[in-house]
């Protein structure tokens, strides 16, 4: 009896050791806009066989294509399979989802997107299509009126220069008016911690682990922070602003 204990904890602890290694070797961000096009930003440690436009450079994947996309009336298609990879995908605005194959929904942003793997076919519309440029229309000439008037005022009375300097802003804090919440929350995460484990990060920051990564690659096109070391000793630091 003692000895069948023994071998039902012996499997018990090998399959704990083999099941990291099932997990996938693809993780690929994917944005599709308006007009259909496909934009992929991801990483990899395997050579793949991407469709046409897609490129896999040092285990970095990029690039756009028409490829995947095909619209029958209103109705836009998305498909795409890749075996051993994760997907995150975001949809255009005012996206409205029809069918899906599998995957989990999520709304981040007024956007929709979806997190599967291996393989994915959507069905979706875009609402108010053709309308939504005339509706901005009008805006843009309030404020563009609103601008000139406001400029106007401002060169009419030119107030006298002081000669005492205004204190410099931290050039890092300019920038994160830009991004949105996550990327904040992660950037100042990073100015407590420094250089710090992506997996720790990610549950410092309490984000789920596909959002995270996508948020990680934007992070690092804007020059805001890199990422050092292999596999899962990979480590997240801010990139110094002088």
């Amino acid at each position: 009896m003692k000895s069948g204990c023994k071998i039902l904890l012996l499997l018990a602890f090998a399959l704990f050791l083999i099941t990291p290694l099932a997990s996938a070797a693809t993780f690929l961000n994917i944005y599709i806009d308006e007009t259909g096009k496909v934009t992929f930003s991801g990483e990899t440690d395997k050579q793949l066989d991407l469709p046409a436009g897609i490129e896999l450079n040092n285990g970095i994947i990029s690039g756009e294509t028409q490829e995947l996309t095909s619209k029958q009336g209103s109705v836009w298609t998305f498909s795409y399979e890749l075996s051993n990879s994760d997907f995150y995908i975001v949809l255009p605005e005012n996206s409205v989802i029809k069918k899906t194959s599998n995957g989990e929904i999520y709304i981040e942003d007024t956007q929709l997107s979806i997190y599967a793997s291996d393989e994915i076919e959507i069905n979706y519309v875009i609402e108010e299509e053709e309308c939504k440029t005339c509706s901005l229309t009008p805006v843009l000439i309030i404020l563009l009126i609103v601008v000139v008037i406001y400029y106007w005022r401002l060169t009419k009375k030119k107030p006298k220069k002081t000669k005492e300097e205004k204190p410099k802003e931290d050039k890092l804090e300019i920038i994160k008016q830009v991004l949105n919440d996550r990327e904040k929350q992660i950037i100042d995460k990073l100015k407590e911690t420094g250089k710090i484990k992506g997996s720790y990060l990610r549950r410092a920051c309490n984000i789920p682990k596909p959002s995270f990564y996508r948020h990680i690659l934007e992070l690092e096109k804007k020059g805001l922070v890199k990422r050092s070391g292999d596999g899962r000793n990979k480590f997240i630091e801010l990139i110094k602003k002088s």
